[in-house]
């Protein structure tokens, strides 16, 4: 009988750019929380690409989520 091989598991692209409710889930806070402490500059790093497109850094969201761990 053959072992089974688990899937190799990779880490995630520190460079994705992630969207505000990526983020949200990511965090497992909701889209409110996350538009509020990027306005209040609480939140990680943004990129604010246009108007309407904000992006996050996934190196910044776990850099972020890090510091917040007491």
């Amino acid at each position: 009988m053959a072992a089974r091989r688990s899937a190799p598991t990779t880490a995630p692209d520190p460079n994705q750019l992630l969207t505000e409710e990526q983020f949200a889930d990511l965090s497992g806070f909701g889209l409110e929380a996350v538009r509020r402490w990027r306005k209040a500059g609480t939140g990680p790093k943004h990129l604010l690409i246009s108007s309407r497109w904000i992006r996050y850094r996934r190196s910044d969201v776990d850099a972020w989520m890090e510091a917040q761990t007491a």
